[in-house]
């Protein structure tokens, strides 16, 4: 399977005689399916309904009913977001947590715009996530999109590499993740704290990444010197402009090696760098691993 992006689903089969495990069956592409009902006595008491890693888009994915399920969604592009009737321009990079039936309605036709997302249901979901204290209904913006991507992949194995799945290591699991998510929603909320021109710095950042940016110009912008601004920018944001940029930019270059049809001199420009064995060295940086070895990785999975 690649794992650059994914979109499974899934239906809990309980074992005779447990309250603790369910075999997922294979994976199936019916929405419908997923969305079977299950009567209560066959239900874990959690369980894993969707995953999506990386789905890309270009519309407007409009939920008027709501879903009977929680969703934890990892928004990578700024996309236009409506919870039940108010309205917010999500950042990069954005998390959301939505409770089961809320209205919601979310992304762009003009663009393009990913997400990935863990729908899941249950009785231990409602006590996890609300005594973890996670804002529920309120963007938690983070540096990366990391974080999300190490707990959807770590749900996406434990859904398959194994016979039976454990809804007491599920929770565990989905414990961990919302004590990760609490904790950056704590970070924010300090962050709330920084002066407006610096915020208006690091959106101008996350919206322009592609293009030449200079640190002067930046500084600039705001009347302070480079050396001061890159100081009190890291102090705030715990990474450099330039570091931010270049963390951006390897973001967005391992979304287009999903595209088998781009060459990677390609890539490395669009990602706005012309000299192709430097954007290698800084892709295996972050990485830890080459665009091309990133891409065979891909295609071998």
């Amino acid at each position: 399977m690649d794992e650059s992006h994914f979109l499974l689903h899934y239906i809990p089969v309980m074992q005779k005689n447990s309250r603790h495990t369910f075999t997922p069956p294979r994976p199936a592409s019916s929405v419908r399916l997923a969305s079977q009902k299950r009567s209560r006595e066959d239900s874990p008491p959690i369980w894993i309904d969707v995953i999506g890693y990386h789905i890309r888009h270009q519309r407007v994915v409009s939920n008027p009913w709501g879903i009977p399920a929680w969703r934890i969604m990892m928004f990578h592009h700024a996309v236009p977001l409506t919870v039940d009737d108010r309205t917010i321009e999500l950042e990069p990079q954005s998390l959301m947590i939505f409770p089961p039936d809320m209205r919601t309605s979310y992304g762009s036709r003009d663009k393009q715009w990913q997400h990935s997302w863990l729908r899941i249901s249950g009785k231990s979901v409602n006590q996890l996530i609300y005594q973890s204290g996670v804002p529920i209904n309120q963007p938690i913006v983070f540096d990366s999109a990391k974080l999300s991507d190490h707990w959807l992949t770590i749900f996406h194995r434990e859904m398959h590499q194994t016979q039976h799945v454990d809804t007491r290591c599920i929770s565990r699991l989905l414990e961990c993740w919302l004590m990760k998510i609490a904790s950056q929603a704590n970070v924010n909320q300090t962050q709330s704290a920084i002066p407006e021109v610096f915020r208006q710095a690091y959106r101008f950042i996350t919206d322009h990444y592609r293009e030449n940016i200079k640190l002067d110009t930046l500084a600039e912008q705001i009347h302070l010197s480079p050396r001061y601004f890159c100081t009190r920018f890291k102090q705030y944001y715990k990474v450099t402009p330039i570091n931010l940029v270049m963390r951006l930019r390897m973001a967005y270059a391992r979304d287009l090696l999903s595209d088998v049809n781009l060459q990677i001199t390609e890539i490395s420009r669009l990602c706005g760098y012309t000299d192709v064995y430097y954007f290698s060295r800084l892709f295996k940086q972050e990485h830890g691993i080459t665009p091309s070895g990133f891409r065979m990785q891909g295609s071998e999975q």
